[in-house]
């Protein structure tokens, strides 16, 4: 009984050494290779939301040097190549720009953002098929009015973080939502 337990021990410290010695990416580093200038957006625009999905890029509104915001939405596939031809998607039901867009199972859902002036606690969700992304339609509203949050999706739950509020103040909020198929 205790030469096993002595086993054990030692087995386990020397597992336990193994695991400490191994870099966490055996493979080695990941680096980013030189940028390569590819097909240039359709209009001239900053704070626009863009997400990838099935092979392709997806941008969502974005505001102009007038500080006007649209309700322009394009996709294009994406490849080793580069991104090829833009295409115009269904429009954005509101003019916005600094909303966080992410691409979640069934579609892309867009949190928050404003409209020029107005900062927004709106959701919209756009169902995204093989071949198209469908027409936009408005989900559970935001607790609060947020332009630039960070969100993400991860294993069915939207989790956004921080942004500005309507008085143009960073925040700390955090908020997560799950998501269900209907």
């Amino acid at each position: 009984m205790a030469a096993d337990r002595w086993r054990f021990k030692l087995t386990a410290a020397v597992l336990i050494a193994v695991v400490l010695a191994t870099p966490l990416n055996p493979s080695g580093e990941e680096t980013i290779s030189q940028w390569t200038q590819t097909t240039s957006y359709p209009i001239r625009v900053a704070g626009d939301s863009c997400v990838g999905a099935a092979a392709r890029i997806y941008c969502v509104g974005g505001f102009d040097d007038r500080d006007n915001s649209h309700d322009a939405v394009y996709y294009a596939d994406m490849g080793a190549s580069g991104i090829g031809g833009w295409t115009p998607g269904p429009s954005y039901p509101r003019d916005i720009d600094s909303a966080s867009c992410v691409a979640a199972t069934a579609g892309i859902y867009c949190v928050g953002g404003e409209d020029a002036s107005t900062v927004l606690d709106d959701v919209y969700f756009a169902p995204l098929t093989s071949s198209q992304l469908g027409p936009w339609s408005s989900a559970a509203a935001y607790p609060e009015a947020v332009s630039a949050p960070s969100c993400v999706a991860y294993s069915g739950y939207i989790y956004c973080v921080g942004g500005f509020d309507s008085n143009g103040y960073e925040v700390s909020s955090t908020y997560y939502a799950s998501l269900s198929s209907g």
